[in-house]
Order: C-alpha cells, then structure tokens, then sequence
C-alpha cells in the first residue's frame, strides 16, 4: 500500500516539476530562468527517484503508466486552474480514457 502512496507522490512532483518547467520558459529574465531551472531539476529528481521506490513492488508497466497518467492529468488542471486553457470534449474524453485505462491496468 505505501508503494501506492509514493507513486501517487512521484506523480505530484512530476506535475510540480512541469509546472516549474513552463516558468522557465516563460521567465523573462537569466536569475528567474536560473531559479526555474534549478526548481525543475529538483523536482524532476524527486520524481523519478520516487518512481523506482515505488516500482520495488508495483510492477513497471503499470507503475509507469499511472505515473504518466496522473502526470498528465495533473499538468491539464495546472493549465486549466493557472494558466487559463480551456477544456473542450475530446480533451474531456481524452483525460478520462487515461483514468479508465490505469483503473484498468490496476484490476488486471
């Protein structure tokens, strides 16, 4: 169970490491490119470290699979909850075949 837990985690950094990834590429100046930089290097670390633990005992076709997946949801509602995008229907439809399909890979 407390390997679930870290993936869970792991998944949050990735988010956090993609949030930090887009503030570099929109800072406006060297020190805040620096501080992003940096901030994402962290992040992206703690992520995939976080990963292995978890692969200790989840196996890796689907530890990597809801790592991605919560990952990816996760960056949608950072664009849609700071950045302002837009969520439209395949875009809906596509975020909750990523949910149908690691709920998926979990019960088989």
């Amino acid at each position: 169970m407390i390997s679930w837990l870290i993936l869970f985690v792991a998944a949050c950094f990735e988010v956090a490491g993609i949030s930090t990834l887009n503030g570099y590429a929109n800072a406006g100046t060297a020190r805040r490119k620096i501080t992003f930089l940096l901030a994402t290097i962290v992040l992206f670390a703690i992520a995939l470290s976080s990963l292995s633990i978890s692969m200790r005992e989840i196996p890796l076709s689907v530890a990597y699979a809801i790592f991605t997946g919560v990952g990816t949801i996760g960056a949608v509602a950072v664009g849609v909850l700071i950045n302002g995008d837009k969520i439209r229907l395949l875009k809906g439809a596509s975020i909750f075949l990523i949910i149908f399909s690691a709920i998926m890979l979990k019960l088989v």
